[in-house]
């Protein structure tokens, strides 16, 4: 706990968050050191908002805190890249177990623990992860400073495909939100706060994209919110019906608050936000990638990376997957990259969901990507396929626990 002395989490700056946050964080440092020798590890790093100072917590009725956003830590390894490489499906197995118990133990939605290498840190391309990591993180353990070796990226420097990846990634947060109301067509009281956040993840990802596209990305929520406001959007797809929804889910994730919601139609919302990310999305990949698509169907024979980026992430993604490989399926599948596959698979699920049904035409190519055949009506089909879409995805976290329901 010496360490984290003034450290502060949230826009709050109040005494009683920050002592459990660092009680929880120094928790999960000493849970890590019992799974990954000391020696082996270059540093632990707290990133995303907590890590800049904009977490996201509320106090409950009884005045007990409650964290709202993920805690996001990196294990910097020492070791060299060739070693790091051959043994990264040992410690990603390591690491997903003690993520899924320290979330428990912890009573948060998820602990994410990444396993990074000090020496690869010096050749990393330009991503939103590693700009936001720079500008905004707390040393946890160990003495490194990691300004000395991530390359110092600039919001201009961040590709368009960042924001092809928020498509992909709070996509598959918009399934985990719908997995809440199918088939009981309602969603629980104790689902609402993460189904919310889920969505406003979704609603972010799409004024994130906004920026990328204005090179004015910036790795701070507030100050996202400012340049937001000042910007000029006319010739941006959707704009005027994003940006107010946006600021709105910027407010709420520095200073969460949940009380207007329950008076919301929030299935109605879902609906709103999904239609919207469709035609929005769709819209983003035809100036990202300079091709033409009229449907997602088109969308899945196109290739979504240039091959510099895919040789990189597959080289990883395999590493990572071990012995898992064969859970791609298709042996196309895994030359292509796993992202790539999953890129696929998500808007199939995701906008195969109508507000009076599904889409079959949808469904049955998702099917024909999972390689596997599914019998029963179209709810069970959409079940079934997005479960196995989910555990491909994510190992860990809400992905894995709406699995089956």
């Amino acid at each position: 706990m010496e360490r984290f002395k003034g450290y502060n989490y949230t826009v709050y700056n109040d005494a009683r968050i920050n002592e459990k946050i660092s009680s929880d964080l120094s928790y999960i440092v000493t849970e890590i050191l019992k799974v990954i020798k000391s020696d082996h590890i270059h540093s632990i790093v707290l990133t995303g908002g907590f890590g800049r100072g904009e977490g996201g917590v509320i106090f409950e009725k009884k005045g007990e805190i409650r964290i709202v956003n993920d805690y996001d830590i990196g294990i910097i390894l020492r070791e060299n890249p060739l070693k790091y490489l051959l043994n990264l499906k040992g410690y990603s197995e390591k690491t997903a177990y003690l993520s899924e118990r320290l979330a428990h133990e912890l009573n948060i939605k998820q602990v994410d623990l990444s396993v990074k290498n000090s020496n690869m840190l010096r050749f990393l391309p330009p991503t939103i992860l590693y700009y936001e990591t720079l500008n905004g993180y707390k040393l946890l353990y160990g003495n490194g400073d990691l300004t000395r070796i991530i390359p110092n990226f600039k919001s201009e420097d961040l590709p368009l495909v960042e924001g092809t990846k928020l498509f992909l990634n709070r996509g598959g947060g918009l399934l985990i939100a719908a997995k809440y109301f199918i088939p009981s067509g309602d969603v629980e009281e104790h689902d609402k706060l993460n189904f919310i956040v889920e969505c406003d993840k979704a609603i972010m990802a799409m004024g994130d994209s906004i920026l990328l596209l204005e090179r004015k990305y910036h790795y701070s929520y507030i100050k996202r919110k400012e340049i937001i406001r000042s910007l000029n959007l006319k010739n941006v797809p959707l704009s005027e019906k994003i940006i107010p929804m946006y600021i709105s889910a910027l407010e709420n994730k520095v200073k969460p608050d949940f009380d207007n919601y329950p008076k919301m139609d929030l299935i109605t919302w879902w609906f709103e936000i999904q239609e919207l990310y469709d035609e929005f999305f769709k819209q983003f990949e035809q100036i990202r990638l300079g091709v033409k698509f009229k449907t997602w169907l088109e969308y899945v024979n196109l290739r979504k990376f240039d091959r510099k980026y895919s040789i990189k992430r597959r080289l990883l993604e395999t590493a990572k997957a071990g012995s898992k490989v064969k859970e791609f399926r298709s042996w196309k599948a895994v030359l292509n990259g796993k992202e790539a596959y999953l890129l696929g698979i998500m808007p199939l699920l995701l906008f195969s969901l109508k507000r009076d049904g599904y889409d079959d035409g949808l469904l049955s190519r998702a099917e024909e990507l999972l390689k596997i055949s599914v019998n029963g009506n179209e709810e069970t089909k959409w079940k079934t396929l997005t479960d196995r879409f989910l555990l491909l995805w994510h190992e860990t976290g809400e992905a894995t626990r709406v699995v089956g329901r």
